[in-house]
């Protein structure tokens, strides 16, 4: 079902069925098998445009389906077509990958910057990958070149940068702070493409701040667009991923379906229960890591061979990360300074900068332990503890994440895998670019877990909607009006 833009030149059920000759069972079932599109109204009442209708009649008339893919199953006729989406803010590619996990087709993204286009486009050869600042972007610049028009993309997904969110004035309205444009042109792409679902993600402070009023006007955003929205915090690690990562989701939709956030599927377990259970514990780094070959500070290579004396078990984490790999890409230690490799051996699994000599943090900062204390991130100089998940790979590298048993920084391909990246998946441009690329994506495992929902939700019919949503035609006043068409 897709989302009703215009009034004029759409008719309802009744006259649809008169123009095509055929019964509402039947108009239906080309429905159903994607044959022929039906909007919905503000109230939820099924639409249809007058030329496509006239356009399907005649296809009728000539027997020409060649453009559909179609199936028997149980006597009626099936799509075989996946959900379209388009992605935007697509970094590279882990919100992409995971919906693709469920069964979507991902037919556009964009992003803006040169490494993460090749990045994602070596990954993800089937999409179209548009390189421009979202801000000077429209919905037809987007679809165009994939060949579809608005109004006929199933879903949009994107996380705008969260820069702007640290920035915002709190004592303005969040929606009319400059500081948060990306984000509101998701939401101006959303009005100008009419998708039947949308997906936002972001950092969870976003819910903290000015106690969760910045999450209302959000919801607010959207509902004004016609589309009902619900949010929730989910952690990564709650999703087969070896790493405590939050953040907040956003899903919308304007069909009137109601949309459940995916139950948890792994659990911080006790010793006896992850051996009774050891499918459902949480996944640790190393459980994560461990297979990888060993490295010494600064070596490492861009292509290398497994170690061979390393093979995991099948149904284990990492033989589920090698995704049938040969080779092994972006192993490649970043190469500190002894004096910086000193003051690792002082960290254990766990510790943090405070561990070290304050002889040998002088020359880092001339300043007290104190502080220090205070300029400090707890993640600053953090050994990760090989018996528990990974903290929040942020960028690992300025953070100078630790290796569990090795006195050096992790290598992109360890992140990788702490994000649930196959190892299949390659990283280009330079290495502080590859690191920024994995630290920036959304784990893949955990973007499949809320995916299947929305497919579930997608193929579920339709229920009795909550409440009346507003007309789409509606302004939305937070828009700039340079933006609005």
């Amino acid at each position: 079902m897709y989302c009703l833009t215009v009034k004029s030149d759409f008719v309802p059920l009744s006259k649809a069925v008169e123009i095509l000759g055929v019964s509402q069972s039947t108009l239906y079932r080309y429905e159903k098998a994607g044959l022929i599109k039906a909007y919905r109204t503000a109230g939820g009442h099924r639409r249809f445009s007058v030329d496509e209708l006239s356009l399907f009649l005649e296809k009728m008339r000539n027997g020409d389906f060649s453009n559909f893919t179609k199936s028997k199953k149980g006597g009626k006729s099936v799509s075989n077509q996946k959900p379209k989406v388009a992605a935007l803010f697509a970094g590279a590619g882990g919100l992409s990958l995971g919906f693709k996990m469920a069964g979507f087709d991902v037919v556009v993204a964009t992003d803006f910057d040169k490494a993460v286009e090749i990045t994602y486009s070596y990954n993800n050869p089937n999409t179209k990958f548009i390189r421009a600042d979202i801000r000077k972007l429209h919905a037809e610049d987007l679809l165009s070149p994939a060949g579809i028009k608005p109004g006929e993309i199933d879903l949009l997904i994107g996380g705008p940068p969260c820069q702007g969110f640290s920035l915002a004035n709190q004592q303005s309205r969040f929606l009319d702070n400059p500081n948060n444009r990306l984000f509101r042109d998701f939401i101006r792409i959303v009005k100008e493409m009419r998708p039947r679902w949308f997906l936002m993600e972001n950092v969870v402070g976003l819910l903290r701040m000015k106690k969760g009023e910045i999450r209302d006007e959000i919801v607010e955003a959207f509902e004004k667009l016609g589309y009902t929205t619900v949010t929730q915090v989910l952690r990564a690690v709650d999703y087969g991923v070896p790493q405590i990562r939050e953040r907040i989701f956003f899903v919308g939709n304007c069909e009137g379906k109601t949309f459940v956030y995916p139950e948890a599927t792994h659990f911080e377990l006790n010793p006896y229960q992850a051996a009774v259970s050891p499918q459902k514990a949480f996944i640790t780094v190393k459980q994560a890591i461990w297979d990888l070959p060993n490295l010494n500070n600064g070596f490492g290579a861009d292509e290398m061979m497994y170690d061979s004396s390393k093979t995991p078990k099948p149904g284990t984490y990492a033989f589920m990360m090698r995704n049938g790999a040969e080779k092994l890409f972006n192993h490649r230690a970043t190469r500190n300074s002894p004096e910086v490799v000193e003051r690792y051996k002082y960290i254990g699994q766990g510790e943090n900068w405070s561990s070290i000599p304050e002889k040998l943090m002088k020359s880092w900062r001339s300043i007290s332990p104190e502080e220090i204390a205070k300029v400090s991130h707890s993640s600053l100089y953090k050994r990760l503890d090989e018996n528990e998940p990974s903290i929040t790979v942020a960028n690992f590298r300025k953070s100078m994440f630790i290796h569990p048993w090795e006195d050096r920084g992790l290598t992109v391909r360890e992140a990788a895998r702490l994000q649930s990246f196959p190892d299949t998946y390659r990283f280009f441009g330079s290495l502080g670019a590859q690191q920024q690329q994995v630290a920036n994506a959304v784990p893949p495992l955990l973007a499949k877990a809320v995916a299947e929902q929305i497919m579930k939700a997608m193929n579920a019919s339709t229920g009795k909607q909550s409440k009346k949503l507003k007309p789409i035609e509606e302004p939305v006043n937070f828009l700039p009006k340079e933006v609005v068409r």
